[in-house]
């Protein structure tokens, strides 16, 4: 379904996020959230979660990619409902944090236009052992492909867009999201 995107949704360039960095209470854990309409550093995210105690550091980059399911696709165009997306990866965070006693867990996702090879969303977690840094990091992008208010919109190479929202996933072979 090709609808045309919002733009009360989506200001025209720059960091879109108010929320930031949430304070972590006292030698807790570092959350940080950040929608934006530049260009993702992922060696920055990583250094909002980096803590001393962390034995491991995941970070993960999504990528647009040029093939999906046979069709080709020349860009990516997100769009969010910005207050409730950040509510939504804050909680999702939380969530993490508590499930894989994380030390730091982060999360910056694009909005407008993302072409093909370029960063549209990094994760990034800390935790004292490995195993809960990466089951945390893939447990987040799939929250985060399920529940945050947060569209994409593939562009075909003749011009042809198709609107993809939260829950319109494809599955993998063992039915997990792989959008």
């Amino acid at each position: 379904m090709d609808r045309e995107p919002r733009p009360h949704m989506m200001p025209p360039s720059g960091t879109v996020s108010s929320s930031g960095t949430v304070p972590p209470p006292r030698d807790g854990p570092r959350l940080h959230v950040r929608l934006t309409t530049v260009a993702l550093d992922p060696e920055a995210v990583r250094a909002r979660v980096a803590a001393r105690a962390a034995g491991a550091t995941v970070v993960m980059v999504g990528s647009t990619r040029g093939m999906t399911d046979g069709v080709e696709t020349v860009a990516l165009e997100y769009e969010a409902h910005v207050p409730l997306a950040e509510r939504v990866l804050e909680g999702i965070l939380a969530a993490a944090v508590a499930a894989h006693d994380l030390l730091g867990a982060a999360v910056e996702h694009r909005l407008g236009r993302v072409p093909v090879g370029v960063a549209s969303i990094v994760v990034a977690t800390a935790a004292a052992h490995r195993r809960g840094a990466f089951a945390a990091a893939e447990w987040i992008v799939d929250q985060v492909k399920r529940s945050v208010p947060i569209w994409k919109c593939d562009e075909a190479p003749d011009g042809t867009r198709q609107w993809v929202h939260p829950g319109d996933l494809h599955g993998t072979a063992d039915g997990r999201p792989d959008r």
